[in-house]
């Protein structure tokens, strides 16, 4: 059976190196000793053998440098999720009914207290919109942003792939700051490379508008995961994210931080396009969003060679290469920190839970023992058989109570 790969942070040829370099300096040390101790002697053949054995590992370790570190890009999400929050706003404006291609959210209820239903829904996004690139939409980049970006936008043939450009370009171009120090106009994101949700909304409606794709800025909310739990409607609560439209596919959401072709079951949408000033929103101030069912069934798949920094839906039904993915979470659906282990039969590989994700990719065909050992709990254990190109989507539910958790297929 193929090994596992690596688990990140492993002893690699780069630990090899440095304690290479720390052996060759001992030896070289250690003959200077003698000399100065046995003036007129030369040292002993052994020791000059294993001086030019070190001496020849180090030139050749020197000659094979570690590898570089994977360039950041997309992976694919897909799946379901559906989630029923009981919005208490008295006075505020009722949340919207609303549908595009992925997301539907259903309203019902008056008086200030509403029932809102969200549905997600991640099948593979086709789009077919041709892109040409061009010239550099003129919204203020400085010119070292705007090379940056005409050579991320270059080979770019459709609009959802210059829209994953754009998107990647400001993840890794800009910093995010929960509560900026300056306002947010382009005029000064672009210039600090650094904004909210609210101005890297601004800039990205502005650049992927400006490459001729409809797009515009969405406002609402963001809950946190799980359920039982309100939050109060006061600073710093609302969320930006955006609608771009493609044509001949429709509307899809795409959030700058996380997401292209959707977001999850946890946004509510407030408004569309109506800019991203609070205005009318404001009024929801003291309100409370309780959520009281959630069903996240969202799975991810990063890609060989990337640092997957955020997530986009597939464009096709299939992928390539065996895959266990899944999720650890509380009975009241909160992601559940800790480590994952998978064990073939000759070698293992772990990684760090991700927001209650995990995710194994490009297995062979066999049987693995999948150890998830939450933070806090007793460890779980299943046995997973795969099949060639099989896909296997696996959540694990923690009770808090000390009684044995509970895995579902």
């Amino acid at each position: 059976m193929r090994r596992l790969p690596r688990a990140p942070g492993g002893t690699g040829l780069s630990g090899r190196l440095a304690l290479s370099a720390r052996s060759s300096d001992g030896t070289a040390s250690a003959i200077a000793r003698f000399r100065a101790m046995h003036p007129g002697q030369p040292p002993s053949r052994p020791c000059l053998i294993r001086g030019s054995a070190l001496s020849l590992f180090f030139c050749i370790l020197l000659a094979h440098p570690a590898s570089p570190p994977p360039s950041e890009g997309f992976g694919l999400a897909t799946g379901t999720a559906k989630a029923t929050y009981v919005f208490r706003a008295p006075g505020g404006p009722r949340p919207p009914e609303y549908k595009n291609d992925g997301y539907a959210q259903t309203v019902s209820g008056a008086d200030g207290e509403w029932i809102v239903r969200v549905e997600v829904n991640l099948t593979p996004l086709r789009v077919r919109t041709p892109f040409r690139p061009g010239m550099i939409p003129d919204v203020g980049l400085p010119q070292d942003l705007a090379d940056a970006l005409s050579r991320s936008l270059a080979p770019c043939k459709r609009a959802d792939e210059a829209v994953n450009a754009v998107l990647l370009f400001f993840k890794q171009s800009f910093r995010y700051a929960e509560k900026p120090v300056v306002d947010e106009s382009l005029e000064h994101v672009f210039a600090r490379r650094e904004a909210s949700c609210v101005g890297l909304t601004r800039a990205a409606c502005a650049v992927i508008g400006g490459l001729g794709i409809p797009c515009r800025e969405v406002v609402g909310l963001k809950v946190p995961p799980g359920t039982s739990r309100s939050i109060i409607l006061e600073g710093g609560k609302l969320h930006a994210w955006l609608e771009v439209d493609y044509p001949g596919t429709g509307p899809v959401f795409c959030d700058v931080l996380t997401s292209s072709g959707w977001v999850g079951a946890r946004y509510i949408v407030l408004r569309r396009g109506e800019g991203l000033d609070v205005g009318s929103l404001a009024r929801l101030k003291s309100g409370s969003v309780t959520c009281v069912e959630s069903d996240d069934k969202v799975f991810f798949e990063p890609k060989a060679g990337l640092r997957c920094v955020l997530w986009s839906r597939p464009s096709s039904d299939s992928f390539t290469g065996a895959l266990i993915s899944g999720k650890f979470l509380t009975r009241e659906g909160e992601p559940v920190p800790g480590r994952a282990t998978l064990m073939g039969q000759n070698d293992s590989v772990s990684m760090e839970l991700w927001e209650g994700n995990f995710f194994f990719r490009d297995l062979e065909p066999g049987g693995y023992r999948l150890l998830l050992e939450p933070e806090g709990h007793s460890p779980m254990e299943k046995e997973v058989l795969l099949s060639t190109l099989d896909k296997r989507y696996l959540i694990f539910y923690c009770c808090n109570d000390g009684r044995k958790g509970r895995s579902a297929d």
